[in-house]
């Protein structure tokens, strides 16, 4: 259970909870949404990679976030600010690891390193699945 004292905490906590528990799928799945696994894999998925760009999911996640900060509906800039809580909180968790070398082995063995995760990382995975 996660028990938080404002809204922004348990969105916060709720990014810490699913960094802890899925920091490498996290990683995994925003490079794959975002048309980039071959940085991750190689050559053999440069196919993929470009599909996934033409589908140009990152492209409308950025787009999305931008609607979210320039429609001036409450209920927009109220789920920005939960995205943008959760992301604090995922990179809390991750910079923390890549501080103490604790990051998922998978980092090391597809010599990947930790990027801040943002919410158009979010908003890129929503679409994706």
């Amino acid at each position: 259970h996660i028990f938080a004292a404002t809204e922004h905490d348990l969105f916060f906590l709720n990014g810490v909870v699913h960094a802890q528990d899925r920091l490498w799928q996290m990683h995994s799945g925003r490079m794959l949404a975002s048309g980039r696994l071959c940085e991750m894999v190689g050559s053999k998925a440069l196919d993929l990679d470009r599909f996934l760009r033409q589908l140009g999911l990152r492209q409308l996640a950025e787009e999305d976030a931008q609607h979210l900060r320039d429609c001036g509906l409450p209920d927009s800039a109220e789920a920005l600010r939960m995205m943008e809580a959760y992301a604090e909180g995922v990179n809390w968790y991750a910079f923390r690891c890549v501080k103490r070398k604790r990051l998922p082995l998978e980092f090391t063995l597809t010599g990947q390193s930790w990027e801040e995760w943002t919410p158009v990382h979010s908003l890129a995975l929503i679409r994706f699945w």
